[in-house]
């Protein structure tokens, strides 16, 4: 052993090569024994597993093509299927072949003769079967996605292209609850951002003819991840289960976005069908809602890559939020608001769209159960709409203000709507109004900080520290986003002709945020001194509020 490891990378190379001129004969026995009848299913996995270490020194494939292919009957065998792939996916995918276009395409053709042999498992329930062929024809994509694209434009190849392409939309397809029913469909994941990524690659007629070939391809893809993305009944699924799924719901939405590059409005058009769909369904039967959830999540997915400029398609889609029947579903009205607020960007350039979406984001902040997903929704939509969302400020205000006194929110969830009040303050108010906006939000959390400053020292618990900290986050969330330095800046004229200011402040008048904190000031100065060996408390939450000053 220790001889071993001290042979140099010279006379390895050397060792390696000598071995690899004997590969013939090795091949010529593993051949042999094989076919042998009297040798036993035990012998061949050994044999099979000496065969895929040689095929890990790169020998030819045009020599060893007929060899693996003789294999494939062998793949019925469970004992055998495994190793037998673990040699086709060695031969497919080493380095070496990817000078060898032909003698590839030759041999990916040859490998579907596993298709009656997938077909016979899926008849057997066999899952680990199937998933070793599709696993196969997955990393044969994976590794050769350019020369399948380039082969795709010839007439004789086309065909076996569309067939490996079809086996993986077939995986896609398993049917089945994932990960209770089924664990294959999950497999292909990463093709779908390969083959359109390489498909990128491409120009003028080659491109336009590739997006032809595919845009079936991932339109059926649309359709089978809206089905397979639909949400289990409740209960169904262990602790674990739900981690698995929600990961497959992740990757799904990743495959959304790649589908959308390839098939850009014919994809928003396949949604429209499906949203409607949904619609009609749920309009008959409230219980029936998890299709309309899953074309939502759909829709949800895209709208980072949906261009600012579409024109037809988002705002049809944004138009039918009213109309659609939620019934008080608080997971449908849930990823409603996510959507929306996915869409933030694109309403920023289509202000006159934002009357449609107001009103359910700020009547989910009243409401103890969506106050989650409408905080974050609507904190969205004023981080990228600053000016636009000014006309609605007075709702916004008035529901922020509601959710503060009247629910029990989780620190994120306040931290979220002191962002969006921070937010609408900014635009289109006067010191006056901000100030007395300010004043009655702020009231009751500064006296409960100066309660909490009070036992800091003495008798403060670790959760009343933990609430100071995050009082103190409230405040620096304020400081961050009540932004009025840019006074009297006037914005580019909007479509209706109106010009959009920042909230302003009349010459010689303080910035209202300096007001704030000039009034805190002592409270904080004493915080700080009873808390000089908390880190936390003194770096992360008071520094953050100083800074504002600067």
């Amino acid at each position: 052993m220790q001889e071993a490891m001290s042979i140099n990378s010279k006379d390895k190379q050397i060792i390696t090569g000598a071995v690899r001129n004997s590969h013939q004969s090795v091949l010529s026995l593993i051949s042999q024994v094989m076919q042998a009848g009297q040798v036993s299913n035990v012998i061949k996995e050994v044999v099979l597993k000496t065969l895929n270490a040689w095929l890990k020194l790169s020998l030819p494939l045009s020599e060893t093509r007929d060899l693996l292919v003789s294999l494939i009957p062998y793949s019925n065998y469970a004992l055998l299927c495994e190793p037998v792939m673990d040699a086709l996916r060695t031969a497919a995918t080493d380095v070496g072949t990817y000078n060898i276009p032909n003698t590839v395409m030759d041999f990916v053709t040859q490998l579907l003769g596993l298709a009656p042999v997938l077909e016979e498992a899926q008849h057997a329930n066999d899952e680990n079967t199937a998933s070793l062929i599709y696993s196969l024809f997955t990393s044969i994509v994976e590794c050769h996605s350019r020369l399948l694209l380039q082969c795709a434009l010839q007439a004789e190849h086309q065909a076996t292209v569309v067939q490996v392409v079809a086996l993986l939309l077939q995986c896609a397809a398993t049917p089945g609850q994932y990960p209770t029913d089924e664990t294959t469909s999950n497999i292909p994941f990463a093709v779908w951002f390969t083959i359109q990524d390489d498909i990128m690659t491409f120009e003028g007629e080659q491109q336009a003819e590739l997006l032809q070939l595919f845009q079936p391809v991932y339109l059926k893809l649309v359709d089978t991840f809206i089905q397979k993305s639909l949400l289990p009944p409740e209960n169904v699924l262990t602790s674990e289960e739900k981690e698995m799924f929600r990961c497959y719901r992740q990757d799904i939405c990743d495959t959304y976005m790649y589908a959308y590059y390839v098939l850009r409005g014919d994809m928003l058009s396949h949604l429209e069908v499906h949203l409607k769909d949904a619609v009609v369904k749920m309009q008959s039967d409230p219980s029936d809602w998890r299709y309309l959830e899953a074309v939502l999540h759909a829709y949800s997915s895209v709208a980072e890559t949906v261009a600012e400029t579409d024109n037809f398609y988002v705002p049809r889609f944004i138009q039918s939020i009213p109309q659609i029947p939620f019934s008080d579903n608080i997971q449908l009205i849930s990823v409603a608001l996510t959507t929306l607020g996915a869409y933030a960007d694109w309403l920023n350039y289509h202000q006159d769209h934002m009357h449609h979406v107001i009103p359910l984001m700020v009547e989910g902040l009243v409401n103890a159960s969506l106050v989650g997903a409408a905080s974050q929704a609507l904190r969205d939509l004023t981080l990228e709409c600053p000016l636009t969302i000014s006309p609605f400020s007075q709702p916004i205000l008035t529901s922020c203000q509601r959710a503060l006194e009247q629910s029990r929110l989780e620190s994120a969830e306040t931290e979220r709507i002191m962002t969006i009040i921070s937010r609408v303050l900014s635009v289109g108010k006067d010191q006056p109004t901000i100030m007395t906006y300010l004043n009655a939000t702020l009231t009751p959390y500064i006296s409960r900080l100066s309660h909490l400053k009070d036992l800091m020292g003495n008798s403060i618990s670790r959760d009343q520290r933990n609430e100071l900290v995050s009082l103190l986050k409230l405040l620096s969330c304020l400081a961050r986003h009540l932004n009025l330095n840019n006074s009297a800046v006037e914005e580019d004229d909007d479509e209706d002709g109106t010009t959009r200011r920042h909230s302003q402040v009349v010459s010689g008048e303080p910035q209202p945020l300096l007001l704030v904190l000039q009034q805190l000031m002592p409270l904080l100065s004493d915080i700080a001194a009873k808390a000089t060996t908390d880190q936390e408390i003194i770096e992360r939450k008071l520094l953050s509020i100083m800074a504002a000053l600067e």
